[in-house]
């Protein structure tokens, strides 16, 4: 047997084994998302779903190695890791902790970034580049009124440590 064929051998079983511990998995944290747990709906409801994204993620990680396709597997490898350390970061601390970094995590920093790209394109339109002839920066645009009532809640100072801990 070449060595190709061994390495293919060697990574299925070792995908398939991985792939069975994940599954595994997703019944050892059931108790967390069952009616009976004692965790808000607004937890339980975001720890699923991000929970579900990793594991999907994961199993795409596991399939690419097990196609022999490392490069791209280290790139979802990466993705994976960050998620996790995010995930943990998230759901560690009492219940009102957890969920004001849901609002962070789930609120803050998308309008954040969304901001981000609207001075990105507001730029672009300081120079001369006509919104209405590109939808994309049209939609990157934010209403005047939606960005002071955020920066009312909001002070710069307190939206850069927010977004420095993501």
């Amino acid at each position: 047997m070449d060595k190709h064929k061994i390495y293919e051998s060697i990574m299925n079983n070792v995908a398939i084994d991985a792939g069975d511990n994940l599954k595994g998995l997703v019944f050892a944290i059931a108790p967390l998302y069952s009616k009976a747990s004692p965790l808000p709906d607004k937890i339980q409801y975001s720890l699923v779903h991000l929970y579900a994204s990793l594991i999907e993620t994961t199993e795409s990680l596991i399939m690419l190695i097990s196609f022999g396709c490392i490069w791209d597997a280290k790139l979802l490898g990466r993705m994976i890791a960050e998620g996790a350390l995010k995930f943990l970061y998230i759901f560690k601390g009492t219940n009102e902790e957890i969920l004001s970094k849901l609002d962070e995590y789930l609120n803050i920093i998308p309008f954040i970034n969304r901001l981000k790209l609207h001075n990105k394109a507001r730029n672009l339109v300081k120079v001369g580049v006509e919104p209405l002839k590109h939808q994309a920066l049209l939609d990157a645009l934010i209403p005047e009124e939606e960005i002071k009532r955020f920066k009312d809640m909001y002070s710069d100072k307190e939206l850069n440590k927010i977004y420095s801990r993501w």
